[in-house]
């Protein structure tokens, strides 16, 4: 009589086991890629967002006068897109020394936080 010979390899249940495990992993990987392409859109917006008010600030420094104490809006086109900028004066303890605030938007919507928020100090002269 012989023997059984004992055989090797997976059963059923480890097979899909190991599936089951490779496609929680891949779907994972999947969302986390999806987030960092969202996350990089954002990102620019932000950065370009930065340039315009790095922009709107040199203009005003460069017009040698200070922007009234009320908002003022102003556009500028920038990578295809319009983007609405805001900014305005404040005065200090100095007369003769104003911070200025700039924000900007990708709507007119003042209610929707501003992608950039610069602020600097200026003295008139």
């Amino acid at each position: 009589m012989s023997r059984p010979r004992l055989q090797s390899g997976f059963t059923l249940i480890e097979v899909l086991m190991a599936l089951a495990i490779l496609a929680i992993a891949g779907m994972t990987m999947l969302r986390l890629a999806g987030e960092n392409i969202r996350n990089t859109g954002y990102i620019e917006q932000k950065t370009i967002a930065r340039w315009v008010a790095d922009n709107q600030l040199t203009s005003i420094r460069l017009s040698r006068k200070w922007p009234g104490t009320h908002w003022k809006e102003a556009r500028q086109e920038m990578t295809g897109r319009t983007w609405y900028i805001r900014y305005r004066s404040i005065k200090t303890t100095q007369d003769d020394f104003r911070a200025v605030e700039v924000e900007v938007r990708t709507s007119r919507d003042d209610k929707e936080p501003p992608l950039a928020f610069l602020q600097t100090y200026m003295v008139q002269g």
